[in-house]
Parts: structure tokens; sequence; C-alpha cells
């Protein structure tokens, strides 16, 4: 069967920017959280926004996470 790995959580909100930037952005977030994390990672793209804020757009996982030395990057 089928195994749920992503899961996209979003308000009602709207913002400014480059679609296509934003899209890639995203996308390559996902996939590096599925292509370094194990087969049954999952990864959550979550969307909020507060009432005096910029809208908050996160990507997680339950991966191992990224490498103290790489962090810098």
């Amino acid at each position: 069967g089928s195994v749920e790995r992503l899961t996209v959580d979003h308000a009602d909100g709207q913002v400014d920017v480059d679609a296509g930037l934003l899209l890639d952005s995203l996308l390559e977030l996902v996939r590096n959280a599925l292509k370094f994390g194990v087969e049954t990672t999952r990864v959550r793209v979550s969307m909020r926004c507060a009432q005096d804020a910029a809208p908050l757009i996160e990507v997680t996982d339950d991966g191992p996470g990224i490498p103290p030395e790489h962090l810098e990057r």
C-alpha cells in the first residue's frame, strides 16, 4: 500500500512573492528531506499567518537532520 510521506497544511493568506522561486525553493527542501531521510521519513509543509506578521512557511521532517558541519551553508 501507499504510505503518506508528504503533508501540506495551510492557512488562508496572501503573500506577494515570485511564485516560481517559492515553488522551486519548497520543492528543493522537500526533495532533500526525502532524499536524505529514511524510507519512512515524513515531510510536512505548513503555512501560518499571524494577524500582525508576515506568513510563515515551514518545511519539517522527522529525518536525521543536517550534519553540524553543513549548517553554515
